[in-house]
């Protein structure tokens, strides 16, 4: 049962989808490897930058409120290049929990580089009119709805996206800036 119907004094509807998908499409959590890349497909934190400015009833910021009210699916962003992405998972709970995921399921560790998490400047507006930090807001926002996948160092001109970290050997999820790492989540 997920999050959204595990307590609460409402009727709640909840509708799940199961299909099918060709072989050479699918991309599993389970198989990024040691040395892959991990890229995403777009801007992250604008959902959570947009739902705290409803939580505060901040006027404005029409974009990112949008990207709230309006999540867009992003397959087609990776649709021309599945063939050479090792694993995937879309963003729903913010850039650190779901690269945690892929290393679970992959049995490895992995680098974030701070510097390069996409993160817009509208975003960042928005974030600063409720004095947050947009960071905050792209490792452990969520509901963007980009794609997060990791691509071999051979692959990688063969793919589109933002560059934002490496899958390790070493366990856990690192922040890397200037220099320095910090555990974010272990696994």
């Amino acid at each position: 049962i997920g999050g959204n119907i595990t307590h609460g004094k409402q009727l709640v509807i909840d509708i799940d989808m199961v299909g099918e998908v060709k072989k050479e499409n699918l991309c599993l959590r389970s198989q990024a490897k040691e040395k892959d890349f991990i890229l995403v497909t777009g801007d992250l934190g604008s959902s959570t930058a947009g739902l705290n400015l409803f939580l505060k009833n901040i006027k404005g910021h029409n974009e990112v409120k949008n990207k709230h009210l309006e999540p867009k699916a992003k397959l087609h962003r990776v649709k021309p290049f599945l063939k050479y992405i090792n694993a995937m998972i879309d963003v729903s709970d913010g850039l650190a929990s779901e690269v945690k995921h892929i290393c679970e399921q992959s049995n490895v560790g992995a680098i974030i580089f701070k510097d390069n998490i996409p993160i817009s400047e509208e975003t960042r507006r928005a974030a600063k009119a409720v004095n947050k930090d947009p960071l905050d807001y792209a490792l452990y926002g969520g509901e963007d709805f980009e794609l997060v996948f990791t691509v071999s160092e051979k692959n990688l001109s063969k793919v589109k996206g933002f560059l934002v970290g490496e899958i390790t050997k070493r366990k856990g999820v690192y922040l890397y800036s200037r220099g320095k790492e910090k555990l974010i989540s272990k696994n």
